[in-house]
């Protein structure tokens, strides 16, 4: 069974609807879609379920049963927020609405509003297996000791031919739209330094994996 963790605005929706139509609806258990965290620990969720993914963290997929292998997309930091925004202002409902009738974007970041601030450490929360601080080293070390392929926003068609490996199936039966980065970041406004200011750690981060992967668009592991 593959685990793949989704860090928000990477590849969420999108992937899960790819790797249903490649494995089929039964052949995927995905959190708060069709199945609960407690679904994905179960013992017998290998036997159930080919892949299984959703926003839980490294620690909760550790306790997963029958894992052959972990995933997951590290988009690029400043378009992910941005996209977080964009979903934030079109979502009258979602908890953090006000923060689009209080402040933009850039304001939020440079008084470090929590909801935002918070929303700039997505990957660091996915990828971390426990704990509060950012201990990137360590999270570095997690990650190289397992069979992980972490692929990034900008060579979608790469972790797409990547994970079809690691499921046995053929590259066409997944949409690499699924895994790819569509926005574009500002140019160099208040706006851009600030995204840059406020998204220091998962940027970091961002930039620690692809070191990783050494020049490839993928980031393999044993």
């Amino acid at each position: 069974m593959i685990v793949f963790i989704e860090i928000p605005f990477s590849a969420g929706r999108g992937a899960f609807q790819a790797f249903t139509k490649a494995l089929g609806a039964n052949a995927v258990g995905w959190l708060g879609r069709n199945a609960t965290l407690d679904d994905l620990k179960a013992d017998d969720a290998p036997n159930k379920y080919r892949l299984v993914g959703g926003r839980f963290t490294l620690a909760d997929a550790l306790e997963m049963k029958g894992v052959t292998a972990y995933s997951a997309v590290a988009g690029d930091p400043v378009l992910r927020m941005m996209a977080t925004w964009q979903a934030w202002e079109r979502q009258a409902r979602h908890p953090q609405h006000w923060v689009p009738h209080t402040f933009n974007l850039r304001e939020a970041l440079d008084e470090r509003i929590h909801p935002v601030m918070v929303a700039t450490e997505a990957m660091m929360r996915g990828l971390r297996q426990r704990g509060v601080g950012t201990e990137m080293d360590r999270i570095m070390a997690d990650l190289t000791a397992l069979p992980v392929t972490i692929g990034f926003g900008e060579h979608a068609d790469a972790f797409t031919e990547a994970m079809a490996q690691r499921l046995g199936i053929d590259t066409s039966e997944l949409n690499p739209a699924a895994f790819a980065e569509f926005s574009h970041a500002p140019g160099a406004t208040g706006l851009y330094q600030s995204l840059i200011d406020g998204t220091v750690p998962d940027r970091t981060l961002h930039h620690r994996l692809m070191a990783a992967a050494e020049g490839l668009p993928v980031w393999t592991t044993h």
